[in-house]
């Protein structure tokens, strides 16, 4: 997507890694990637759109709100958010691979755990965002619910992100 600046974000123990991915790719719309902690200094927006991987299950639930609450604030109006990772489906786990990341997510830490979609749903409604209809539903494979403002609709991808990937439209700025 070329159209798009990719304004890639990551706690500072992992930046280095994602650093390396970037200069390796040497594309003209993904700058340098910010140093991003949910409970830290956050951007300036607005941003178009963000997206993040794998995160709402290695976060404790304060973060995750934490998180919505940033992102209400840094997302221009109508700015979608992607959420990629795995859920659960009425606390129920949607594939037995699912049960077992959840079971060791669990005996890993207290905090740790695969989110039920409809929980996600009910923290992120007062920023704004919404579960779309379907999202969660993607069996063994992690859903990619789209919150869209906002909605939250699912979508397959392959990114390995640990923090929110932040959009701008247009040319580098």
């Amino acid at each position: 997507m070329p159209h798009l600046r990719w304004q890639g974000s990551e706690r500072v123990g992992q930046l280095s890694g994602l650093r390396l991915w970037l200069d390796e790719a040497a594309l003209p719309n993904t700058p340098a990637p910010l140093e991003l902690g949910v409970g830290g200094a956050w951007p300036r927006g607005p941003y178009d759109a963000a997206f993040t991987a794998n995160t709402l299950h290695i976060m404790a639930w304060e973060e995750v709100a934490r998180m919505f609450e940033r992102l209400a604030n840094v997302l221009a109006p109508g700015g979608p958010l992607a959420v990629y990772g795995p859920f659960h489906r009425d606390d129920r786990p949607t594939s037995p691979s699912n049960a077992a990341f959840d079971a060791w997510l669990r005996a890993q830490s207290a905090h740790l755990g695969v989110r039920d979609a409809a929980a996600v749903d009910a923290l992120a409604r007062p920023h704004g965002f919404a579960l779309q209809r379907g999202a969660g539903d993607a069996g063994a494979q992690p859903a990619a619910p789209v919150a869209a403002r906002r909605a939250l609709t699912p979508a397959r991808c392959r990114a390995r992100l640990d923090g929110p990937a932040l959009f701008r439209r247009g040319s580098l700025r």
